[in-house]
């Protein structure tokens, strides 16, 4: 009988000892490192090839850190897992200049906390099942070059505070359920080039006028909308579009013939709308 409990008592101190072990080779990992496990929580073919008994997740699939062994990419797209939010401790990672979760079967809402990353260059979120509005504070992304969040279930409107994003080049917000009108404000976004915001069937309004000032936009769609009113003339200043696609919405009146001076125009689609008048001989 002795010699069981002091079996018993052994496997205990063992258990207790592993059990230790295994929490200190968690703790001994960096805090980027153990923000990026909230990701791998129901995945279990991610958490198979990230060790968390490293110091640093730099050697880990689809991260990439800097020479200070900080995560400055993120990019695990196609990858199952099969989140019901976004964690909220991706925000601490400070120093994230990519951040890349497309088509990773992701629901829930954006955290508004991800309007702290000051160095996202690029967020792709597209292909997913996230819903509820984007976050005004994503507007805080001061350094974002390129916004992927297409292919998803957002509502409500389109944050006037997107404007603040100066250096964006891709917006890319089709394929959502967004409600409202396209914000005036966008106008500012001088350096964007593509622009997409079809296939929101809830969409209203007119397109702004101001949307003219984009002239380094090189693709325009605003396909399958309810978006009503004329084609602004200003439009004609638009030298560098190739691609204009507004067909399937409820634009009306002539066909401005300042198009004529988007002199790298390729693709005009401008079918099942409203639209009235000749065909101007300036196209």
């Amino acid at each position: 009988m002795e010699n069981i409990s002091v079996s018993v008592t052994s496997l205990f101190f063992f258990f207790i000892f592993f059990s230790l072990t295994k929490i200190q080779e968690v703790t001994s990992l960096s805090p980027d490192g153990q923000a990026l496990l909230s990701l791998a929580t129901s995945s279990p073919s991610l958490l198979s090839s990230w060790n968390p008994s490293t110091s640093t997740p730099c050697s880990w699939k689809g991260i990439t850190c800097s020479p200070q062994s900080r995560v400055i990419s993120l990019s695990i797209p196609d990858t199952f897992l099969n989140l019901t939010s976004l964690p909220p401790q991706l925000s601490s990672l400070t120093m994230l200049q990519l951040l890349n979760l497309s088509s990773t079967n992701l629901s829930g809402s954006i955290p508004p906390s991800f309007g702290q990353l000051s160095h996202l260059q690029l967020l792709d979120l597209s292909s997913n099942s996230l819903t509820g509005s984007i976050p005004n504070e994503l507007g805080n992304l001061s350094s974002l070059q390129f916004l992927f969040l297409n292919s998803n279930r957002l509502t409500g409107t389109i944050p006037q505070q997107l404007s603040n994003l100066t250096s964006l080049e891709v917006l890319c917000l089709q394929d959502n359920l967004f409600n409202g009108s396209i914000p005036s404000q966008l106008g500012s976004l001088k350096s964007l080039q593509q622009f997409r915001i079809g296939g929101n069937p809830f969409l209203t309004g007119e397109l702004p006028s101001q949307l003219g000032l984009l002239t380094n936009l090189t693709t325009f769609g605003a396909a399958a909308t309810s978006l009503s009113g004329s084609i602004p003339s200003t439009f004609g200043n638009l030298v560098n579009l190739q691609t204009l696609a507004l067909y399937d919405t409820e634009i009306s009146g002539s066909i401005p013939s300042e198009l004529g001076l988007c002199s790298e125009l390729r693709n005009l689609y401008l079918h099942m709308n409203n639209l009235t008048g000749s065909i101007p001989h300036e196209l």
